[in-house]
């Protein structure tokens, strides 16, 4: 049957792909039309998610649903009946991760109709453009100047009385902005409005390194008033320390709203009829906190509380573990077939693929020029460079070793930390030991930073560094070891 995970956000993605590596058929259920989730809006986090997404896109064992959103669910578990977008599916367990949405009822004291006063998330944004601008600079919305003094406000949203609790990841993600300003922009002056400082560990570190070696000023204080004033964001603030009310000019002003349950909860409250919090959180037990009121039914991530990335990815692979109790495994495990690789004998056979990437290196590279002069190359036997997707270049390996016995492949074209998992794979089904496969990055290494006659020398000149890399591949025996299935567990406490 399977199991149903709702929510494409980093919890989702988790739970998916550690139940679809483990060889239980998951249904991926995601509202929207593409993954990630407030995840992928993060500057330094869609890096990391990109490689989980197309994992996630080409695994075997995972039903995509994108676009789609639960109407009904019946049944109990080990045997439910959803109604997903008009489409039955039949599951044994479900997983609620459903995500989080952000404070949006944002007094008018904090002038966020002005453009240089952004929230947290869409200063995440403003980070992403400056490092694909031109200068590189961290510029205002409002007329595109510098910016040379930028504060960030916490709890905005959140301990009010509007939302009583305390998001606890607001720290942290306003500890982390303020880091990646006064990295790559020293001479920012940084300040941090506060009641409270609400970090642990690794967090508590990076806060009192701002403060020691980065000279970011934290003012605990209340800001009742942000003036725009003749080109400049003033703050007005109650300065707890010195019991006065100063002011202070700035050039940009961030908001770290505070972390709501999603607008879909209740709906799926509803539907499921698990229970929810007095907040508005599905309701768990701390010593349960990952099964709901209905059995088999199991949330994590934001769907129970508010909470940092790595706590929503701790309570996935939990809630994961929970609905494969109830489930049976009936799909393959990835990586666990019996494979037979073919002999490679003294002979180089090198097959060279050049993916247009749907015109992302295409329209930047002269491809054809780049296949003819790859063709010159020793050892080399076949140049394709026709393949647009990545489907298609992945289903011309697979020829090029089954019809033509290549036995070197040079993949170039899209990111290997986005796509080598995938290319080895490809390698693997077809008979070659999987690492006899050299990778380039002709995307974002040729295509994306140069103009055309620069990037098609560049691509040329990396495929030719690939090739020679490709001559002296040696293939890597792939072995497998028992596993005993017996655990040990150090510590004694809840």
């Amino acid at each position: 049957m399977g199991i149903a995970v709702i929510g494409g956000g980093v919890a989702g993605i988790t739970a998916a792909l550690d139940l679809a590596d483990s060889g239980f058929k998951v249904y991926l259920i995601e509202k929207n039309a593409e993954l990630g989730g407030k995840m992928a809006e993060l500057a330094e986090c869609k890096t990391g998610l990109s490689p989980k997404i197309v994992e996630i896109e080409n695994h075997p064992n995972i039903e995509l649903m994108l676009s789609s959103e639960l109407e009904s669910l019946s049944g109990s578990a080990g045997d439910f009946k959803l109604k997903v977008s008009g489409k039955e599916i039949e599951v044994e367990s479900v997983v609620l991760a459903p995500g989080y949405d952000v404070f949006d009822e944002i007094p008018k004291s904090y002038a966020i109709t002005q453009p240089d006063v952004v929230t947290s998330l869409e200063f995440e944004g403003i980070l992403k453009a400056a490092t694909a601008s031109e200068t590189g600079g961290l510029l205002r919305p409002s007329d595109g100047k510098r910016v040379k003094r930028i504060g960030f406000i916490k709890c905005v949203g959140s301990r009010c009385k509007e939302n009583e609790i305390c998001s606890t990841a607001c720290c942290a993600y306003t500890a982390k902005e303020a880091w990646a300003v006064k990295e790559r922009y020293q001479d920012v002056e940084v300040y941090v409005f506060y009641m409270d400082t609400r970090v642990f560990g690794k967090d508590e570190e990076l806060v009192a390194e701002l403060k020691d070696k980065y000279g970011v000023k934290y003012i605990r204080s209340r800001v009742p008033e942000v003036i725009p004033e003749e080109g400049t964001l003033t703050v007005k603030f109650e300065n707890l320390e010195n019991d006065t009310v100063e002011r202070l000019d700035l050039d940009m002003v961030v908001l770290a709203v505070g972390l709501l349950p999603s607008k879909t909860l209740s709906k799926f409250a509803e539907i499921t009829g698990v229970k929810t919090d007095e907040y508005g959180y599905i309701e768990t037990s701390i010593t349960n906190p990952l099964e709901t009121n209905v059995r088999g039914v199991f949330a994590c991530g934001t769907a129970t509380a508010p909470q940092k990335v790595r706590e929503s990815v701790a309570q996935a692979s939990g809630a994961a573990l929970k609905a494969a109790l109830l489930s049976e495994r009936t799909e393959p495990i990835p990586g666990q077939e019996d494979r037979k690789y073919v002999e490679v004998g003294e002979e180089r056979k090198i097959g060279v693929f050049i993916c247009g990437c749907e015109g992302e290196v295409a329209d930047s590279v002269d491809i054809p020029a780049v296949v003819e002069r790859t063709k010159q190359l020793k050892d080399v036997v076949f140049v394709n460079g026709e393949t647009s997707t990545m489907k298609e270049t992945m289903e011309a390996i697979e020829s090029g070793i089954v019809d033509q016995g290549l036995n070197r492949i040079v993949f170039a074209g899209y990111t290997p930390r986005e796509y080598e998992g995938m290319a080895r794979d490809t390698v693997a089904k077809a008979g070659l030991n999987p690492y006899l496969l050299e990778m380039v990055n002709l995307r974002e290494q040729c295509a994306w930073v140069h103009g055309k006659r620069d990037a098609t020398e560049a691509a040329a000149g990396q495929i030719i560094m690939a090739v020679e890399r490709a001559r002296y591949l040696e293939e890597i025996p792939v072995e497998r070891y028992p596993v005993i299935p017996k655990a040990l567990v150090i510590g004694g406490g809840i």
